[in-house]
């Protein structure tokens, strides 16, 4: 299902993770988990988020919502740079900007998506290393795109890094 943010409050949860509201391009509740799964439209917006965790809290407390995740599909060099521009228009009043990184992006080049957990309802700031949520984003990765084979992840100092194996769905 969707989310059940009102406009404003979308406007205030981008403030809150200090992205442009402009680059989200999807958000979505996963009810079992109470996980508000944001995509945004780049990979270096999701590395850059520096989210206010207090403030979330506070603005989120009667959502149901203990957890937020921030995923995104890195930017290959080869794909069209105006396909992932966001909507900056001039009426915007997002404090961030909506530029992409390109040296972030061909960082993770090579992974499916790269996603960020944070859940301080519960204690945990920020979590590279949940098995559950990334099980959550093969299934919402594998929906927005094509269907999945299967989930490969491995862990960096920093990160856990995914990588969803896409094959292109059969049509019979």
């Amino acid at each position: 299902p969707l989310h059940n943010l009102t406009p404003e409050e979308v406007k205030q949860l981008a403030v809150l993770l200090c992205i442009s509201e402009s680059s989200i391009r999807h958000i979505a509740m996963h009810p079992s988990s109470s996980n508000l799964i944001v995509t945004l439209s780049a990979a270096s917006h999701v590395m850059s988020a520096t989210p206010k965790l207090s403030a979330l809290m506070e603005l989120l407390k009667d959502k149901g919502i203990v957890k937020i995740t921030l995923t995104a599909k890195p930017i290959s060099s080869s794909e069209n740079k105006q396909n992932t521009q966001c909507n900056n228009s001039s009426t915007s009043s997002s404090l961030y900007t909506c530029e992409y990184d390109a040296e972030v992006e061909k960082k993770w080049s090579g992974y499916d998506f790269i996603s960020r957990l944070f859940a301080p309802w519960i204690g945990i700031n920020e979590d590279a290393v949940s098995g559950a949520t990334h099980a959550v984003l093969a299934k919402h990765w594998g929906s927005l795109a094509v269907s999945y084979t299967h989930l490969r992840a491995h862990e960096t100092p920093e990160h856990l890094v995914c990588r969803l194996l896409l094959e292109k769905k059969k049509n019979n």
